[in-house]
């Protein structure tokens, strides 16, 4: 919305099916998500299945976010009604981090806050839990003024993501 009004020049976003026509778009590549825990929480001790992740207690986004509905998509396809958040927020699940390094809590991150340093302590769970893999774009608008300093931000922000190691999620 802030973007087709005008009020940012560039957003990083999911690329969806299909790219409104007021937009231009170049593919930055993927970003894969993760379920998150502590390094020494319980459920890495043993074998686990998508059961005990709905017993634990979650850190997740609104339902109207992307990430919350492929949390409950992952269990209502196991015949399992999706955990009640036990924290709901909108910021970013690598704000929460402290948190669940600090407890038993679960969380989504991504690959890059993960690897970085908001991920000390942290650990993707193995499968039975998912990965989430979404294709971002940067996105501007196609009646927009694009200067010479657009062009080269556009050009940095390509070469950054481009740059970035893939798969970096420790296992």
């Amino acid at each position: 919305q802030q973007l087709e009004n005008g009020e940012l020049d560039f957003a990083v976003a999911a690329v969806g099916a299909q790219v409104p026509a007021a937009f231009n778009c170049t593919v930055l590549g993927t970003q894969d998500s993760y379920v998150v825990v502590r390094k020494s929480h319980p459920l890495l001790r043993n074998s686990f299945s998508v059961d005990d992740m709905a017993a634990q207690r979650w850190v997740l986004p609104p339902s109207n976010i992307a990430l919350r509905s492929w949390v409950e998509t992952m269990f209502r396809e196991h015949g399992i009604e999706p955990p009640v958040a036990f924290l709901q927020s909108d910021a970013s699940p690598a704000v929460f981090a402290p948190l669940v390094r600090a407890s038993n809590l679960l969380t989504v991150m991504t690959a890059d806050s993960l690897a970085g340093s908001q991920g000390t302590g942290l650990v993707a769970l193995p499968p039975p839990a998912r990965v989430w893999t979404l294709q971002l774009g940067l996105f501007w608008r196609r009646n927009a003024y694009f200067s010479s300093l657009m062009k080269q931000f556009r050009e940095q922000v390509v070469q950054v993501f481009a740059s970035r190691p893939v798969n970096r999620a420790a296992r």
